[in-house]
């Protein structure tokens, strides 16, 4: 189960950030917001909890913080 909320994380994620990059503001922040609701269930004490284990999906590079470095706090 953890890792499907992992994939789906990254993957709303790498949606956020083509959106963006095609200029579809709305699709970007409605996906950034889905990637950053999915990152809320997960433990985040330690930086073993938060890192994903792949380094790219589509194309797009992933790192611990990703979303919030990308988008900020979309609240």
């Amino acid at each position: 189960m953890t890792t499907d909320l992992w994939a789906a994380a990254e993957t709303a994620y790498t949606l956020a950030v083509r959106h963006r990059d095609l200029g579809d503001w709305p699709a970007s922040r409605d996906w950034a917001q889905q990637c950053l609701r999915l990152l809320e269930g997960f433990p985040s004490e330690t930086e073993d909890q938060v890192a994903t284990s792949r380094t790219s999906v589509g194309g797009v590079q992933l790192h611990s913080g990703a979303a919030e470095t990308r988008f900020g706090t979309l609240g």
